[in-house]
């Protein structure tokens, strides 16, 4: 008689642990300045936080109201150099925007109106019942 093993599942065995969960391409915390002399005093305060950094990093960084970062190369140095560019027009995402938020008022307007309707309508009715009420109880037309 020969033995033979016998494999057995055991899950405990297979079990890991909990690896941490690593986050990359985190989104910088966002700073916004009220004015572009509030953001050059910044830029000048900590210029190494605008070395190597690319416009998109800059932009999801720093918000200057009515301006946005921009990166152009230098004819002389040929080196990039940072600037700022005057938002002129509105984004189309916020027209949009707009436009939904003056159809909601008008929405809403109209929904505020045709409640207040419901609410006299409601009291005219209580009236009328009341009234019927009244006409059955003198007469003495019970049902």
């Amino acid at each position: 008689m020969s033995i033979t093993k016998i494999a057995i599942y055991n899950p405990t065995k297979y079990r890991r642990e909990p690896q941490p969960i690593k986050i990359l391409n985190q989104e910088p915390e966002m700073i916004e300045f009220d004015t572009v002399e509030d953001f050059a005093d910044y830029h000048e305060k900590h210029p190494d936080e605008f070395i190597g950094k690319t416009t998109k990093w800059l932009k999801l960084r720093f918000r200057i109201k009515g301006f946005t970062i921009v990166q152009q190369k230098n004819k002389e140095t040929l080196e990039n150099e940072l600037c700022l560019k005057k938002e002129s027009v509105k984004k189309p995402s916020e027209i949009r925007m707009e436009q939904l938020e003056s159809k909601v008022e008008q929405l809403e307007t109209k929904f505020n109106n045709v409640l207040d309707e419901l609410k006299k309508t409601r009291l005219e009715m209580k009236g009328l019942c009341e009234l019927i009420d009244d006409i059955i109880q003198k007469n003495n037309l019970a049902c």
